[in-house]
Order: C-alpha cells, then sequence, then structure tokens
C-alpha cells in the first residue's frame, strides 16, 4: 500500500511523551487519526549549524506518519520554527533504531523550506548511503539498535537476539527494526 504500520498506535503503546527524553506531549487526539495520516512513531528533527555540523542549534521532536510525512505534536505538516527562520542549517532526522539522514548542504528554514527525505534524488550526507531505497522512495536504514550509527552484530546479537518474541515495550526494546 505504500504506507507504514501503525501498530503502536492501534494497539495503544504509543507513548504521547516524546522518547528523547524532551519532555515534549502530543495532542492526544492525533491518536485517534487513522488513514495515511495516522501516527506511526516519534522522530527527532535535529537542526545544526552549517560551518559546524557538531554544533546543535535545535532538537525537535516530531510525529512520523504512515504515508511519511512528518508533522509537529499540535497535528501540523507545516512546520514553522520562528527562532529559526531566515538561517541556514543542516537538517537530520532521526529515529530510535534506524540510521539517520541528513541534508548534505545547508537548507535555509524559511516558512516555504521543504526536505523531502525520501527522495533519493536529493543530495543528502553521504550520498544516500543511510538509507534503503524500495521502489522510487528512499527509506532510513532500520537496525540501528544502540544508536551509534553503525549497523553491525552488536545490534543484531546483543538486541535482536535477546528481544526476539518478546513483548514489546515502548522505549524500552530496541530491536524493532521495521518501524
Amino acid at each position: 500500500s505504500g504506507l507504514m504500520n501503525d501498530g503502536l498506535r492501534t494497539s495503544g503503546i504509543l507513548s504521547d511523551v516524546d522518547p528523547f527524553g524532551k519532555g515534549t506531549r502530543l495532542t492526544p487526539n492525533l491518536l485517534t487519526v487513522e488513514g495515511p495520516d495516522a501516527v506511526v512513531d516519534w522522530v527527532m528533527m535535529e537542526v545544526r549549524d552549517v560551518t559546524n555540523p557538531n554544533l546543535l542549534a535545535a532538537q525537535i521532536p516530531l510525529l512520523l506518519q504512515r504515508d511519511g510525512d512528518v508533522m509537529s505534536t499540535e497535528g501540523s505538516t507545516f512546520l514553522s520554527y520562528q527562532n529559526l527562520m531566515g538561517q541556514n542549517c543542516i537538517r537530520l532526522l532521526r529515529h530510535a533504531n534506524h540510521l539517520y539522514l541528513s541534508t548534505a548542504t545547508a537548507v535555509n528554514f524559511a516558512s516555504n523550506s521543504l526536505v523531502d527525505f525520501s527522495d533519493p534524488n536529493n543530495q543528502l550526507l553521504g550520498g544516500n548511503i543511510t538509507g534503503t531505497i524500495l521502489g522510487d522512495k528512499l527509506l532510513m536504514k532500520g537496525g540501528d539498535a544502540n544508536g551509534d550509527g553503525v549497523i553491525n552484530a552488536i545490534d543484531k546479537n546483543q538486541y535482536w537476539r535477546t528481544e526476539n518474541g518478546d513483548t514489546y515495550k515502548y522505549g524500552v526494546t530496541r530491536a524493532d527494526f521495521n518501524l
């Protein structure tokens, strides 16, 4: 169908507070939305300085929808952050156990700027090596259970093998590799 699974939401285990420790809460009625705009999980957008990408300008907890759109915790897909407007920034999109996607160059954080991380033709950091292409979409590559930026035997042996078959606990179980 081209839509992600929203099983965390439908089973009632998706947290209403971001798992990144920011204390951001989602508007509760968002958990009742069904179809392409239903919430799949939390993601974190990081905004980084152009001259020094190690310098973090902002971290913004957001929600991922079944159709791949990202929305604010109030339900808007128009993301406007006044303190960042007009700035040129590197943008990263993170998920708890997937490799991140990042713009390769600066993007002006203007009210009309859009980054389509699903477009495999967009220039992303590392030439899209951190994603998987499925059809005409670039997807975040799952499997980075320990969040070190590498998918390897540690992720498989210490997380997937030990958690395989366990009851899923949101924010605790790290081996949910299929988002």
